[in-house]
C-alpha cells in the first residue's frame, strides 16, 4: 500500500526510511504534534491516522454512549467536537452513537430528539434511548435489580442519576447484537478535542483509532481514561485548595497592584488530583507549592489579574476550578496503558463482555460511584481493566453564563447557592468506597462477610471520615479567615465585590451550622445510612448475579 502520510512523517522526524511502520512512527509523530500543535502537524497526523486505519484488519465498531439531563447546548458541543475527530480520522470501524435521555424538561427531550435527527443527517448513524424505551426495560427488571436500576414510576424517569441510565444503557445494549463493538460511555459536557488555538478545536488524539488497538492487542475487558480541563469531583471537595491557591495570589499581588503580573511563569497544573482537599486519601501526592497560571494576555498589570480571577469565582460552585485546571500530559499512550482501580464514568470502554459490569448501588445517586466501581473490577479483572493516556476535555460551564446548563446538586436560590446535597452525597459517596475497598481484602463481594464484619468496617470508615472531614472545614474556616483579612486590608472595592461573593458562599456552605454539615455530624442520620449502606453491601452479590443473568439474556 503507498502510504504517503509515512514517508512524510518518517521525513519530519529524521528517520531511516526503509523499514518504518506506522505502528512504530505514530508515537513519535503524536509527541511532536503535542510539543507543537501547528496546523500543518495535525493535518500530517489526521493523514497519518487516516492511512494507518486502512491497513487495520477487521477495526471494532465503536458505539459511544451519553447519558444526558437537561443539557441540550452542552451536549450540542459534544457532539459537534465527535463528529470533528470522526470527520478528521475517519476511524475505518465506524463510530456510532446512542442517546440516553434522562432530562426531567419536555424542552429538553424534544432538542435532545432534534439532535439526533440532525446527527443521522449529517452521516453519523445515532439512536435516541428515550424514556417509553427505558420504561419498557424498567418494568421488567427494576423489582430483580434495585441496586442497579432503582425503583421508578412512567411518569417519574427524569433525572434517575447518570448511574442508572448507564445502566440502563448497558442492559439494552446487551440485547441489541451488537458482539464485536466496544462501547465508550462519556458525559455531555465533554469533548474529543483537547483544546483550542485561534479558536479552533485542537485534535491531537485519534482516540478511536487507540481504543481499537488496545482491545485488539492487550486482552481488555474494561479501559478507562481520565479527563483534563474542568475536575471529576465536586465543588463539595476543592474550596479548601482553592483558597489556598487564592491567598497565595492575594500575599503576592496585593501589594503590588500596578506591578507588572507576575502569574505567568509556568504552573497551573499541579498533578493529578491536586484540586481535591482529601487527595490523600485517595494515596495521590500532590505538589506542596502551586503557582497560579494567569490566562491574560500581555502586558496588564496584578489588578486586572485580580479582576479576571475575581470574575471567575462563581463558577467554582458549578464545577470548575479557577486556579487549578488539570492539563494534558504528553505520556506515550502504548506506554501510559497500566492496571487500573479507577473507573472515570465520563470517559470509559467496555467489549461486549464489560456489560457484565453494571455501576452497584446506582439506587443510591451517591457520589465516587466510578471510583467504587473500579475498586471491585481492579479484585476481578486484574490486568483485563487498564487505565490509558486517553483523555477527553471536561467543561462543566457554558462560556456565556458561567454556569453548568444542568447541575441537579446545586441549589441556586435568591440567598445564594446552597452545596448541601453535594456534600451529604459526597460523604456517603465516599463513605460506601472506602468501605468496599477494605472488604475487596476479603474477597468481597465473592465472599459475604457476616453481618457483624461489615457494620465493623463501616463504623471505622465513618469515623476516619468524620476526622478528615472536621480537618478539611477547619482549614477552610482557617484559610477563609485569611482571605477575608487580606481583603479588608489593601484590595480595591471593583475587586473585593467578587471575592466578598465567594466568601459569603463558602462561609454558607461549611459553617457548622449549615444543613449539610448538620446532617453528617447528627448520629440519627449516619444510623440511618450506616444501615441503608449495610444493607446494599449485603445485597449486592446476589443482585450482581441476577444482573449477569439478564445481561446474558437469561
Amino acid at each position: 500500500m503507498d502510504a504517503p502520510a509515512l514517508r512524510q512523517a518518517t521525513a519530519l522526524l529524521d528517520l531511516e526510511p526503509a523499514g518504518q511502520s506506522h505502528a512504530a512512527v505514530l508515537p513519535l509523530l503524536e509527541q511532536r504534534l503535542w510539543d507543537d500543535p501547528s496546523v500543518e502537524l495535525q493535518n500530517l497526523y489526521a493523514a497519518f491516522c487516516r492511512e494507518m486505519g486502512q491497513e487495520t484488519v477487521a477495526p471494532h465498531p465503536i458505539l459511544v454512549v451519553i447519558p444526558v439531563a437537561d443539557r441540550p447546548r452542552q451536549l450540542r458541543q459534544c457532539l459537534e467536537s465527535l463528529l470533528g475527530a470522526r470527520g478528521r480520522f475517519a476511524y475505518p470501524g465506524g463510530l456510532r452513537l446512542l442517546l440516553v435521555e434522562d432530562s426531567a424538561r419536555e424542552a429538553s427531550r424534544e432538542a435532545n430528539r432534534a439532535l439526533i435527527d440532525e446527527m443521522n443527517h449529517r452521516g453519523l448513524d445515532s439512536h435516541y434511548l428515550g424514556l417509553s424505551e427505558q420504561w419498557g426495560l424498567l418494568q421488567r427488571w427494576q423489582s430483580e435489580l434495585p441496586l442497579f436500576l432503582g425503583e421508578h414510576s412512567p411518569d417519574g424517569l427524569g433525572h434517575k442519576g447518570a448511574s442508572v441510565t448507564r445502566n440502563i444503557a448497558k442492559l439494552w445494549l446487551a440485547h441489541q447484537g451488537f458482539e464485536d463493538t466496544l462501547f465508550h460511555f462519556i458525559d455531555s459536557d465533554q469533548a474529543f478535542h483537547l483544546g483550542e488555538a485561534n479558536g479552533d478545536p485542537l485534535f491531537l488524539l485519534d482516540h478511536a483509532g487507540h481504543i481499537d488497538r488496545m482491545f485488539r492487542v492487550h486482552g481488555l475487558e474494561v479501559l478507562t481514561g481520565k479527563v483534563i480541563g474542568d475536575p471529576p469531583v465536586s465543588p463539595a471537595v476543592m474550596a479548601g485548595t482553592l483558597l489556598q491557591d487564592l491567598l497565595s495570589v492575594l500575599d503576592r499581588a496585593l501589594p503590588a497592584l500596578d506591578r507588572p503580573c507576575c502569574f505567568h511563569q509556568g504552573g497551573g497544573d499541579a498533578g493529578h488530583g491536586a484540586y481535591h482537599d482529601m487527595a490523600g486519601l485517595f494515596g495521590l501526592q500532590t505538589k506542596g507549592d502551586f503557582v497560579y497560571a494567569c490566562p491574560l494576555p500581555m502586558p496588564h498589570n496584578h489588578d486586572d489579574m485580580l479582576e479576571h480571577l475575581g470574575s471567575q469565582l462563581g463558577r467554582f460552585f458549578d464545577g470548575e476550578h479557577p486556579t487549578r485546571v488539570t492539563r494534558f500530559t504528553p505520556t506515550p499512550i502504548e506506554q501510559s496503558l497500566a492496571p487500573a482501580r479507577t473507573v472515570y464514568t465520563g470517559n470509559y470502554v467496555l467489549n461486549h463482555a464489560g456489560l457484565r459490569h453494571g455501576i452497584p448501588f446506582a439506587n443510591l445517586k451517591l457520589r465516587m460511584a466510578g471510583p467504587t466501581l473500579g475498586r471491585l473490577l481492579q479484585a476481578r479483572l486484574g490486568p483485563a481493566f487498564a487505565q490509558a493516556n486517553l483523555p477527553l476535555l471536561h467543561r462543566r460551564t457554558e462560556s456565556g453564563s458561567g454556569r453548568a446548563e444542568c447541575r441537579p446538586g446545586v441549589v441556586r436560590h435568591h440567598g445564594g447557592i446552597d452545596l448541601s446535597d453535594e456534600y451529604r452525597r459526597q460523604f456517603l459517596g465516599d463513605w460506601m468506597l472506602f468501605t468496599v475497598v477494605e472488604l475487596v481484602e476479603s474477597d468481597y463481594p465473592s465472599q459475604v462477610p457476616e453481618e457483624r464484619r461489615i457494620a465493623k468496617v463501616l463504623s471505622a470508615v465513618e469515623g476516619q471520615l468524620l476526622r478528615e472531614y472536621r480537618r478539611v472545614r477547619r482549614k477552610v474556616g482557617e484559610r477563609l479567615h485569611g482571605m477575608e483579612q487580606a481583603m479588608a486590608s489593601s484590595m480595591p472595592g471593583t475587586i473585593r465585590h467578587h471575592f466578598l461573593a465567594f466568601a459569603a458562599t463558602v462561609r454558607a456552605n461549611y459553617q457548622e451550622d449549615t444543613p449539610a454539615v448538620r446532617a453528617l455530624e447528627d448520629p440519627g442520620f449516619r444510623d440511618l445510612w450506616r444501615q441503608r449502606l449495610l444493607e446494599s453491601l449485603r445485597a449486592l452479590p446476589g443482585q450482581q448475579q441476577a444482573w449477569e443473568r439478564r445481561i446474558a439474556g437469561q
